[in-house]
């Protein structure tokens, strides 16, 4: 905030350590995503909620907060934050993404969960999420090609995204691609190697190519990692 020269002098001395409730509250929103990032889902939740309490206009930490409340299944108290961050901020691509998850894994409306992430993507056409959720949607729909070009598109906006790789190896495995799809699941297991599906799947693609024995490895791996269906597959493909 711009200030007069009289004030600036006046301050002058006392500048440093002098913030805002504003500046407070991005502190606490940034300390917010840190936590979250480090699965710490109570101190993200109480970070967010200071950052609302010092600035209750603060449309990104409710969106934060309402993603936040998604992963834990509260999805009434999420909804009603991302109407909030969408009342305040209209054009926050990531509060459309939110609600389609709100729509899809809630109240189970394909339509709506589409026209949400569709919505993202035009307010924000690098917001990898949306793609991904469409592919999803798009996979089990069985439109393989069109969730092939959703995914595509969510790797080159966020190449870290393991779960797309993942998805991605799954489709290519639907459409006869096995040999394609190991690439996918070798990339989903080097950004996340506790991936069990990610494990099983490409345990499945060397089964079809007749790599027996590193199929079994996996399906092996899987089963450690906690994905109890491999042990089904070890006795029914490995023994």
């Amino acid at each position: 905030m711009k200030k007069t020269i009289l004030f600036l002098s006046f301050c002058a001395v006392t500048v440093i350590g002098c913030k805002s409730k504003n500046d407070k509250a991005v502190e606490f929103y940034k300390q917010g995503i840190v936590k979250d990032s480090l699965k710490d889902t109570k101190g993200a939740m109480a970070a967010y909620n200071n950052a609302i309490a010092l600035n209750p206009g603060y449309a990104d930490a409710y969106q934060k907060r309402g993603a936040l409340r998604i992963s834990i299944d509260d999805y009434d108290s999420a909804a009603v934050d991302i109407n909030r961050a969408i009342a305040l901020n209209p054009k926050l691509a990531e509060a459309y993404h939110s609600m389609g998850m709100i729509a899809y894994y809630k109240k189970n409306d394909v339509r709506a969960a589409m026209e949400d992430y569709a919505k993202a993507i035009e307010l924000d056409p690098k917001c990898a999420g949306a793609y991904f959720e469409l592919a999803r949607i798009k996979t089990e729909m069985t439109a393989y090609q069109a969730a092939l070009t959703d995914l595509g598109k969510a790797i080159e906006f966020d190449p870290k995204l393991s779960v797309a790789y993942y998805l991605r190896g799954h489709v290519k495995i639907q459409l006869d691609d096995s040999r394609g799809a190991i690439p996918d699941f070798d990339k989903a297991i080097e950004i996340f190697p506790g991936f069990a599906l990610a494990y099983y799947d490409r345990g499945m693609a060397k089964g079809i190519l007749g790599d027996r024995e590193s199929s079994c490895r996996d399906f092996s791996k899987a089963g450690e990692l906690g994905f109890q269906d491999a042990y089904e597959a070890i006795r029914k493909h490995c023994q």
